[in-house]
């Protein structure tokens, strides 16, 4: 009981904070983030963040609630069975034996461990080359399909085990890292400006280190894709730290199982809704995330149309150019 408490005391003060902590620095855009033509989303996804905000912060109360109700749950227990020794000392005593002074088990009581899991290699590194990405997709999945007999044979062993061992399933902060966005997409827009503008742009970062047309053109006025797509990934990591939560909160289920009663009851029946919430929770954020990664495709079109509208001025105006350049038979034909 004393390590379910801490369990949901780990959640509610350590992993729900740093989720809120996630969505407040990544999934909030600025205006500049927008550009000029999409700043009125703004208010959208503001609204957005904010009800997220709220529904972790309801989360992290329950989970607070659930260790502060444990809590006074153990202490209950702990003063019945105190009393209980205290009564079977007297007995003992009028019968002439002495028992030794009641020991509190709260002084032997074990802390919980580090999680068992976390989340799988190459999470969240982002949107790398083909080869690269169909490289980490593969190992991923190879892990899974090695890892997932062995668990659900350890959960079985555990259930019907007559020790029944409380730890935290995964570790749901290990989902949370720095959103990378796609640099090989901000690669295609510079060349979306024609070859001309293109090669112009990458000799300049090359020189100063950041782009021409990025920083100029498309920031200003379509906005920071890779930005945006930043918080689409904050999102969807989110996801899987909510997922993470409610696999500590259904692992807890195995190891309850030993505690009998009314009382256990409740916890059982609690603690299935709340996972099953939890649940739910994860997929609503992995929908944000997309609605978000719309709004990053959004921004990438409308930077790509900027960039065709560039290429067209840049060949006209290599063509007066060249015309300009020839004498007679340009001036002729301009």
């Amino acid at each position: 009981m004393d390590l379910a408490r801490q369990l949901m005391e780990r959640q509610a003060d350590g992993h729900l904070p740093a989720m809120r902590g996630t969505i407040s620095s990544w999934g909030t855009l600025s205006d500049s983030d927008l550009g000029l033509i999409l700043q009125r989303l703004k208010p959208i996804n503001d609204a957005i963040v904010l009800e997220g905000d709220k529904i972790l912060g309801k989360i992290e109360e329950v989970y607070s609630l659930g260790s502060s109700n444990m809590k006074a749950t153990l202490e209950a227990y702990l003063r019945a069975d105190e009393a209980a020794y205290c009564e079977v000392q007297k007995v003992a005593s009028e019968m002439g034996v002495q028992l030794p002074t009641y020991k509190d088990p709260r002084d032997s009581f074990s802390s919980l461990g580090a999680a068992e899991q976390t989340a799988p290699p190459f999470y969240g590194g982002g949107d790398p080359d083909l080869p690269v990405q169909a490289f980490q997709d593969g190992y991923r999945s190879g892990t899974f399909v090695q890892e997932q007999p062995a668990q659900i044979l350890d959960r079985i062993g555990e259930t019907f085990s007559a020790d029944r061992g409380l730890r935290e399933t995964v570790d749901p902060q290990s989902f949370l890292v720095t959103p990378t966005g796609s640099l090989s997409e901000i690669e295609d827009l510079r060349w979306s400006a024609g070859i001309v503008l293109g090669s112009v742009d990458w000799v300049f970062e090359q020189i100063f280190g950041f782009s021409l047309l990025d920083e100029v053109v498309y920031k200003p006025f379509a906005g920071d894709w890779n930005r945006v797509q930043q918080a689409s990934e904050a999102w969807t990591h989110v996801g899987g730290a909510l997922g993470a939560v409610s696999q500590n909160t259904t692992g807890m289920l195995p190891a309850m199982a030993e505690w009998t009663g009314r009382g256990s009851e409740a916890f059982l029946g609690a603690a299935t809704v709340i996972a099953g919430a939890d649940s739910l929770a994860s997929s609503a954020a992995g929908a944000v995330s997309v609605l978000i990664s719309g709004l990053a495709i959004l921004v990438k079109e409308i930077s790509k149309a900027i960039g065709k509208c560039l290429e067209k001025i840049a060949n006209f105006l290599i063509t007066k150019a060249a015309e300009a350049a020839t004498p007679v038979a340009g001036w002729a034909v301009a």
